[in-house]
């Protein structure tokens, strides 16, 4: 298992986040599948090769989620917000603290294009 953190070097920005199959994340990040908006679009924007994908550490699945918190703490205290990528700063409930727009909550939905694991 493996906390993960992707970088942008021309930009300074920053991606933190947890995958159990390095090959498949790496691949959804790369991809478009499964990925982080803010992320996807610098790829498109920047192209893959200016992006360095690291793993951070190896642990067991069973502290995996921790130890991406441990992470996202250090990203969220010492780097600036407008470098970062992630938008949650909890790796257990992504969406603790977070609402949806009034628009966005008005809209209609939108047919699910997103991650089948």
């Amino acid at each position: 298992m493996f906390p993960v953190f992707i970088s942008c070097p021309k930009t300074g920005g920053i991606y933190l986040g947890s995958a159990v199959d390095i090959y498949d994340r790496f691949y959804d990040h790369l991809n478009g599948h499964c990925s982080n908006l803010h992320l996807q679009n610098a790829i498109n924007l920047y192209g893959h090769d200016t992006f360095i994908f690291r793993v951070v550490e190896l642990c067991e699945r069973n502290v995996l989620l921790a130890r991406e918190q441990f992470y996202l703490d250090l990203l969220f205290t010492a780097v600036a917000p407008a470098l970062i990528f992630n938008f949650a700063r909890d790796a257990l409930a992504p969406f603790t603290g977070r609402t949806h727009s009034k628009d966005t909550r008005a809209a209609p939905p939108r047919p699910y294009g997103g991650c089948s694991k």
